[in-house]
């Protein structure tokens, strides 16, 4: 088994973790419960680990690929509303004012 790569949050290497194991590499998490001594402890406390050492390779390629696609892939602006009744400010997707329940016009 050998070392791949250090998360900074358990969310992160389970992320990396299913993403490797849709290629069929099999990686085990070392380190998860150790997330909540974070302040006390180093920051990457969370490590994911290549099962198969012949593995390890393929799979660091894998995750430079994601990471990179994940870089090169342009975020879209979130887009707000003001509501006219209380001027709360809300992203697109809710059409409903929370604040004070004014439906947003169309």
């Amino acid at each position: 088994m050998k070392l791949l790569y250090q998360a900074r949050l358990a969310i992160e290497a389970h992320i990396i973790k299913n993403h490797l194991l849709s290629y069929g590499i099999d990686t085990q998490i070392k380190g998860e419960h150790l997330t909540g001594g974070i302040g006390e402890l180093p920051a990457n406390v969370c490590e994911v680990w290549v099962i198969k050492d012949e593995e390890r390779d393929r799979a660091s390629n894998l995750l430079q690929a994601f990471h990179q696609q994940h870089k090169q892939s342009p975020q879209k602006p979130l887009e707000y509303w003001q509501c006219p009744q209380c001027h709360e400010i809300h992203e697109t997707c809710f059409t409903q004012c929370w604040q004070c329940g004014l439906e947003q016009a169309s």
